[in-house]
């Protein structure tokens, strides 16, 4: 009886680390879709169809890094025992803004990419 309330109580964990990083995914990508709209108009660059593929891709891209957010946080919490809930807290705010900085990277240098692989 034991060993099953354990199990129902790491669910219970992963279920709310999922959800507190799903609920901030939407907000991510509206960000994402302003910042990427500011940088392509306020640059010389003209958009393509390729480019609107491109932006698709990079977009797919910086979600799969996203996920990979609540993959590391579960993954501290059971493989490096981190109990201490404010520095969960402190793990998961560091890695928002490194989420955030990589993705104002990538999208900096999308214009560039593009006249690399399409020009």
């Amino acid at each position: 009886m034991l060993e099953k309330s354990t199990q129902n109580s790491k669910e219970n964990v992963n279920l709310e680390v999922v959800a507190w990083w799903e609920g901030l995914r939407v907000p991510y990508n509206i960000f994402m879709c302003i910042l990427f709209t500011l940088i392509l108009f306020s640059s010389e660059y003209i958009p393509t169809k390729s480019a609107w593929i491109l932006f698709l891709i990079s977009f797919v891209i910086l979600n799969f890094c996203y996920t990979f957010s609540w993959i590391f946080e579960l993954y501290l919490k059971y493989y490096g025992r981190l109990k201490n809930k404010g520095l969960l807290d402190f793990i998961r705010i560091c890695m928002i803004i490194i989420g955030i900085a990589m993705g104002i990277l990538f999208l900096l240098l999308f214009p560039k990419i593009i006249d690399i692989y399409i020009y």
